[in-house]
């Protein structure tokens, strides 16, 4: 995980993106933020705020604090359809 979050800040992100999703899909709910924001930003994948949306719910499931607060915040920006 903390590669990724390096390449992150080095602003690589492809090479996060890559690094992250493994991490994601195996549970591990910082990546499940980390992802979601970047499916959010268009950040090394092309922008998706309803795969933001549901890596941010997971990560919220799993017990990550700020995919709740991001969750939220993205919420209030779809509409009705997209939740």
């Amino acid at each position: 995980f903390e590669d990724a979050v390096e390449a992150v800040n080095r602003r690589d992100y492809k090479t996060a993106y890559k690094m992250m999703m493994p991490l994601a899909e195996k549970g591990k709910p910082a990546a499940q933020l980390v992802l979601g924001m970047m499916y959010f930003k268009g950040t090394g994948v092309e922008k998706n705020i309803i795969e933001a949306y549901k890596w941010l719910i997971v990560s919220e499931k799993l017990g990550q604090e700020a995919g709740k607060k991001n969750r939220i915040f993205i919420e209030r920006q779809m509409s009705r359809t997209q939740i």
